[in-house]
């Protein structure tokens, strides 16, 4: 998808009818977790206003050029109650598969931390720190903490990013586990170019002097089933093979009928409408982009690459995985678009929101690094570009670090690019 010089930001406010980066991480995991993540191709959805989502964000709901001044959407037109806007689900965790779609965490966290006025410019760069430069969940989170974000109690006390399994036994104690999940052969070769084997410790080496093809990568022992270990309390990969994964497979399966939510990779932008059909919240046109668009296309994976293996229990949970989504789409919008559903409820639709403007608006576009603009809250200085680790909660000792009233980061009173909003 190619970016261009308009903004995804825009805070669309859409009438909804119907009713491990971690918040407390474990710092001894703090490696296995800084893994540099890759691109997954996003397939764009139905048609509003006549053209193709895909086409009209291709046309330019991107990000705004760095230089670009730009005046805020006036959005006093387009409101909602507080009990429309009201966040129904509670005591959220995310199962979150490695190579499924870091970009959800935009969603979650829209919804958990960015229903205020005025909203949040999602749009952050993805750089977090130098090890960690492909982090949209740490630098999103870094901008805006949960301690002065989100509302309590639509987290849970133990939500987590960075690939921490769940059970059933978690969900039925009353955790809403929300997940998107993707096409296990396509999830499979993300991973091998990735390079990305969540919980496969000291093996990971015989791995990569071992393979040097996804096909060899798939079939190495401990790979495969990745979502059916996740959904049964283990992590993606397992060396150890300690469990025979068709049986697994089934109680993968039961584990996901329990989700509050299941969304689909390949049906991104449907699954992001139905999250907010189904529970409520303001939308967010950044929730629709994918952030880590390394790849630099939509189009799927050569699935030749795999010399014709198939995970069969992912596979299986897959198919299941797929049963689900349709069957919430057809509960929650009649088995339609979702994304239709919202714009056809008697408020502007998205697009026609950004049609409205000339002047697009955005916090790196505006030069801005902290504060709030008119219309937009550019979130606080991230601690993480100042040192150098995500999971650090003070600057350092006799270090003062402060958000000018031009919106620009100070440390000691002096300013640095340290926080600029875009990095590259």
């Amino acid at each position: 998808m190619a970016r261009s010089n308009l903004t995804w930001i825009l805070p669309l406010l859409l009438h909804l009818a119907a009713g491990q980066t971690c918040v407390e991480p474990d710092k001894s995991s703090k490696q296995c977790l800084l893994q540099s993540k890759a691109a997954r191709g996003k397939v764009a959805l139905s048609s509003a206003l006549g053209r193709s989502h895909g086409d009209l964000l291709r046309e330019g709901l991107a990000r705004t050029s760095l230089h670009k001044d730009c005046t805020p959407l006036n959005v006093s037109g387009v409101s909602f109650t507080e009990a429309e806007a009201d966040q129904t689900l509670k005591n959220i965790n995310w199962l979150h598969v490695p190579k499924t779609g870091t970009s959800f965490i935009s969603t979650i966290w829209n919804y958990a931390c960015g229903q205020h006025e005025p909203p949040l410019d999602l749009e952050v760069d993805a750089y977090a720190t130098a090890t960690c430069s492909e982090c949209y969940d740490f630098a999103l989170m870094g901008r805006y903490p949960v301690e002065q974000y989100c509302t309590p109690g639509v987290l849970s006390s133990n939500f987590g990013t960075q690939h921490a399994a769940t059970t059933l036994d978690k969900m039925l104690a009353g955790e809403n586990v929300v997940s998107i999940l993707r096409r296990p052969n396509q999830r499979l070769i993300s991973a091998y170019h990735a390079r990305h084997v969540s919980g496969f410790g000291d093996v990971e080496t015989e791995l990569w002097m071992t393979c040097s093809d996804a096909a060899c990568f798939a079939r190495f022992p401990g790979v495969a089933g990745c979502m059916t270990r996740m959904l049964t309390g283990g992590t993606c990969a397992d060396s150890l093979q300690q469990t025979d994964l068709a049986d697994r497979a089934d109680q993968a399966v039961e584990a996901l009928q329990h989700l509050a939510f299941v969304g689909l990779t390949e049906e991104w932008d449907e699954s992001v409408c139905l999250f907010h059909v189904m529970f409520g919240g303001s939308m967010n046109s950044a929730e629709l982009k994918d952030v880590h668009m390394s790849r630099g296309s939509a189009d799927d994976y050569d699935e030749s690459e795999l010399d014709g293996f198939v995970d069969d229990a992912d596979e299986k949970v897959y198919a299941a995985a797929q049963a689900r989504f349709n069957e919430l789409k057809k509960q929650y919008v009649g088995g339609g678009s979702a994304c239709d559903f919202l714009t056809q409820s008697g408020k502007p639709s998205p697009l026609q929101l950004v049609e409205a403007r000339s002047d697009i608006c955005s916090c790196g576009g505006a030069g801005m690094e902290c504060g709030q603009m008119d219309g937009l809250d550019c979130g606080m200085c991230p601690l993480s570009r100042l040192t150098g680790d995500v999971w650090a909660t003070e600057p350092p000792a006799g270090t003062n670090l402060t958000c000018s009233s031009a919106g620009k980061c100070l440390v000691n009173g002096e300013h640095t690019a340290t926080f600029t909003w875009y990095v590259r």
